[in-house]
C-alpha cells in the first residue's frame, strides 16, 4: 500500500510463472495494472466472468494485441486531497480522482521529457490550458476504461473539471 502513483512506487515488474503455458523469459512492454492480477489467474485457471475492475492479460501474454495500451491504477482513502485515480500511456499520465468537486489538484506528466515527474502540466501551471486537449483525452480513456470493467467511479471521473 503505497499510495502514491509516481513511477518510482508504480513502475514495478510484473512478474508471472506458470511452466508449459507461459513462455520462459517473455517481455512485455505494454504497462499493465496490479488491477490485472486475479483476472489473469483466473483466467489461466479457467475461471471466467468474475467481477474485477482489472481485466486478463493472457491475450498479450500469449502474444496478441493488448486490450489497452495504457495501464490504470486506483485508491481509496477519505478525505484526501491527493488523486485516487491514475492513467499512463508509454508517454503520458494523468492523476485525478472520481469526485465532482474538492480542492484536489490534477496532474499530468509528459514521462518522455520529464520522467520524474518534476513539472504538473496542469494544477498552477501557467501554461495548463496548452494542455487541455492531452488531458481530456486522457481522461476520455480512462472513463472508458471505468465503463468497461463497470467501476461506480466511471460517472464521477467524467464529470471532473480537470482544468479550471
Amino acid at each position: 500500500g503505497k499510495f502514491c502513483f509516481y513511477e518510482d512506487s508504480v513502475c514495478v515488474p510484473f512478474i508471472i510463472s506458470y511452466p508449459g503455458k507461459i513462455k520462459a523469459g517473455l517481455r512485455i512492454s505494454t504497462p499493465v495494472s496490479v488491477l490485472n492480477i486475479f483476472p489473469t489467474i483466473l483466467d489461466y485457471a479457467g475461471v471466467n466472468n468474475i467481477p474485477s475492475d482489472g481485466y486478463s492479460l493472457r491475450t498479450v501474454i500469449e502474444g496478441g494485441e493488448p486490450r489497452y495500451d495504457f495501464a490504470v491504477s486506483e485508491w481509496t482513502w477519505s478525505n484526501n486531497n491527493v488523486p485516487s485515480l491514475m492513467i499512463r500511456t508509454s508517454d503520458w499520465k494523468l492523476m485525478t480522482t472520481h469526485r465532482s468537486g474538492g480542492k484536489d489538484v490534477e496532474a499530468l506528466f509528459d514521462l518522455k521529457n520529464d520522467p520524474f515527474e518534476m513539472n504538473n502540466l496542469l494544477g498552477t501551471n501557467p501554461e495548463r490550458n496548452k494542455y487541455k486537449e492531452i488531458a481530456e483525452s486522457l481522461r476520455s480513456r480512462l472513463v472508458g476504461y471505468l465503463k468497461d470493467v463497470k467501476s461506480p467511479l466511471a460517472k464521477g471521473v467524467e464529470q471532473r473539471i480537470l482544468i479550471r
